[in-house]
Order: C-alpha cells, then structure tokens, then sequence
C-alpha cells in the first residue's frame, strides 16, 4: 500500500475543512489575536497556504486568481470573501485560515509596492523608442 506525502493528506484536509496545524504560525491561537499583523508572517502564510498558484508572488493576478495587490482589500473583506467565495476559489473556514493570519496576509498585500511603468524600466523604454 503506497502512503501519501504530507503536502497531498492536508490538502485534502484543507479541501475538506479540516482543521489543519499551520507551520507558519507556531503562536498559540489565543496570543496570535494579541499580536499585531506582521507582513513577513503574512508572505509566509501567502506562500504555503496556496495564494501564490493562483494569485502569484506579487498578487499580480492570472487566469485562476484575481489580482490581490496592490491596494488590497481590507483584512475584514478579505476574510468574508475566503470564508465563503464566490468563485472557483476554495473556501477557507477561520479553522484553516484564523482572523489573525488573514491580517497578516493582509499586511503583506500592503506592503507590495505597485510595477515599475514601462516608461521607468530603460529596456521596455528602448524597445518603445525603436522603430
């Protein structure tokens, strides 16, 4: 009997809304509320718990996720639309992804500074002026 990889069993965990132990926040849940949000937790969050293949790096959006930065939404909007979305998206229960992550997602979408205009990068610049 072949036995599934760790990465495979909690995603059907988190398909299934399993409560899932969150590597990326070892605090307790009753002083992760205390803490304010943290952009470098939050980028961790953002990279494991599956943002990044649909939204990418930056929150730059694709085909499978809508652009999340920059100018995000608020902590707030952002956990009512993962608790209960709209789209192909799938859900993410305060389990899964408690408030405090949420706000540290949120942190980290904030703190993404927007592309350079085409006009500000020398190369696109050239290639603009070129015949």
């Amino acid at each position: 009997m072949k036995i599934p990889s760790v990465p495979a069993v909690a995603l059907v965990l988190l398909a299934v809304g399993a409560p899932v132990a969150n590597s990326a926040d070892p605090v307790p849940a009753a002083s992760a509320a205390a803490r304010p949000p943290s952009a470098a937790r939050g980028r961790k969050l953002y990279m494991t718990v599956g943002c990044v293949h649909c939204h990418g790096s930056e929150g730059q959006g694709s085909t499978a996720g809508a652009k999340l930065a920059p100018d995000p939404l608020s902590a707030e909007a952002i956990a009512a639309f993962i608790r209960t979305p709209n789209t192909q998206m799938p859900a993410y229960s305060a389990a899964v992804l408690g408030d405090a992550d949420v706000a540290d997602i949120a942190a980290f979408l904030r703190s993404l500074r927007p592309p350079k205009a085409a006009d500000d990068i020398p190369a696109l610049r050239a290639l603009k002026a070129a015949p």
